[in-house]
């Protein structure tokens, strides 16, 4: 695992090889594990500390966790995109009109 000792940062993304395939889609490639006070930092690609844990290991599950939950959220993300050009373009609304119509009908759906 690559560890800067100036800065005391494990770089996670090189190491998780079976997530591979994440890498380099938006978020998944920059979860960072940070070493603090004996704890392990889990921060996400905003820079916020997601949580802290006890072992590297803990720290890496969760990393791993957030990439399952951020490839779901693309996805949803992905989906309403789709469904906001789609109800445009077949009732010849404009995007930000078409937004709030899904948006409020997902409310009701719910």
């Amino acid at each position: 695992m690559p560890f800067d000792r100036q800065s005391s940062n494990f770089v996670v993304a090189p190491v998780m090889e079976k997530s591979q395939n994440l890498a380099g889609r938006g978020r998944h490639a920059s979860y960072v594990i940070k070493v603090r006070e004996g704890h392990y930092d889990v921060i996400d690609p905003d820079d916020n500390v997601v949580d802290s844990f006890d072992t590297e290991t803990e720290a890496l599950e969760e990393i791993l966790r957030c990439r399952a939950e951020d490839v779901v959220w693309d996805s949803a993300k992905g989906l309403i995109a789709a469904s906001i050009q789609t109800l445009a373009e077949e009732h010849d609304l404009d995007r930000e009109t078409a937004r709030r119509i899904i948006r409020d009908a997902t409310d009701v759906v719910g």
